[in-house]
């Protein structure tokens, strides 16, 4: 039975409110940490399962944490597992992007991300697995992966080929400048920024806004928009072995080997 320490570990994680039909989840660490507590993956993804389910839930708004160190935290993550050989942690990371993404994808309901300030990649992936994208004026997205020569995780780069095309998406993906929240609004990754203090606001004016509509439509459309994602989650496998090869290879130094 978990003790004390580790409830509140896993409610450091992330955090879930219920407020009408909106379903508020907050998360506290990056999903690359779930993969050192699998307890509280599993009640991610109930908690993702009810707002399928629940037809009270009409909306989902997805919000990212302020207080995080950027590609830092996936530089440490990496450098403490991946190259001292920890392949299960590494692989229950990779499962629970995929894990994750295929369940935002899928969800009948809206979907809204709402982030700022520095965003690594890979959680902007999770973001491109949603419906809309809100992000802080203030907001930078670095690509950690750049530094150790592995692969974006997260379907991004699935996602940004059918957004951009796939000459914009490998420039974009391969330039080292990190990514201003004007340049993401500019390139259509991202569909709305705002000031910071307003952000939490706005996300929950448009969850109630869009909450109005009728579900079976918005799971309709839903269903009909990610008929060219029906390879999903072949894909996301295919990620991750390309993921490890390039981890492999790449020996976790910016550059590759």
């Amino acid at each position: 039975m978990p003790n004390e320490t580790d409830a509140r570990a896993r409610r450091q994680r992330f955090t879930v409110e219920w407020e009408g039909p909106l379903a508020i989840l907050r998360f506290g660490q990056p999903p690359i940490f779930f993969s050192s507590d699998l307890s509280a993956r599993d009640e991610l993804m109930a908690v993702l399962e009810r707002c399928r389910r629940d037809p009270t839930v009409r909306a989902v708004l997805l919000l990212g944490f302020p207080e995080k160190a950027g590609s830092a935290e996936y530089e440490s993550f990496l450098r403490q597992h991946a190259q001292s050989g920890d392949t299960v942690t590494v692989n229950r990371m990779l499962n629970i992007f995929n894990q994750l993404i295929v369940a935002l994808v899928t969800c009948p309901k809206f979907v809204i991300f709402v982030d700022s300030g520095v965003v690594i990649s890979q959680f902007l992936n999770v973001g491109l697995a949603c419906d809309y994208r809100l992000v802080g004026e203030d907001t930078v997205v670095q690509k950690a992966y750049l530094h150790h020569g592995v692969i974006p995780k997260g379907g991004g780069v699935l996602f940004l080929s059918e957004l951009l095309g796939r000459s914009r998406t490998l420039q974009l993906l391969l330039a080292e400048e990190d990514l201003t929240a004007q340049q993401l609004l500019d390139l259509g990754i991202v569909d709305e920024i705002a000031p910071v203090d307003q952000l939490e606001e706005r996300a929950r004016r448009l969850g109630q806004r869009l909450a109005s509509r009728p579900t079976t439509t918005t799971a309709g459309l839903k269903r009909l928009l990610n008929y060219s994602l029906r390879q999903l989650e072949d894909y996301l496998a295919f990620e991750n072995e390309q993921f490890l090869l390039s981890l492999r290879q790449g020996g976790g130094s910016k550059g590759g080997g």
